[in-house]
């Protein structure tokens, strides 16, 4: 047997049936160059790395018959632990390891909430107060 074929049977013994994953980027190394060949088609899937201690910013917009936002401002959002968001052409999964994917449901829950606030001394409202409240299962 020829060290070609040698090193092929090997390979397949080793690595057969294990499929090939797109390695992870981390967010702030993201560009519209790759978007763009995910769009196309030309990726498969896209593996987005938030390292715990990140600052993900984030901008909120609103648009619409009922309301808007004229001038979005950035916040910035805090990691507080490793996760990996997987992009592909049907599907968005999430990872806590990089390993095993499952959709958002199945491993983080939560909840939304809004309301009128003013400051500490009471007084007129002053402003919507939104709490978005995420956990992992």
């Amino acid at each position: 047997m020829s060290k070609k074929w040698l090193v092929a049977v090997v390979g397949l013994v080793f690595c057969g049936g294990m499929a090939v994953q797109a390695s992870s980027m981390r967010f702030s190394e993201l560009s519209s160059d790759t978007w763009e060949k995910f769009q196309k088609g030309e990726l498969q899937e896209v593996i987005v790395e938030f390292r715990k201690g990140d600052l993900v910013p984030v901008k909120i917009r609103a648009e619409g018959d009922l309301l808007s936002i004229d001038d979005p401002s950035t916040i910035y959002v805090t990691i507080k632990e490793t996760l990996f968001i997987k992009c592909t052409q049907s599907t968005i999964l999430m990872s806590r390891d990089n390993q095993e994917y499952k959709p958002f449901n199945e491993l983080i829950t939560g909840s939304f909430t809004a309301g009128a606030a003013s400051d500490k001394n009471g007084g007129p409202v002053q402003w919507v107060d939104v709490l978005l409240r995420v956990f992992f299962k």
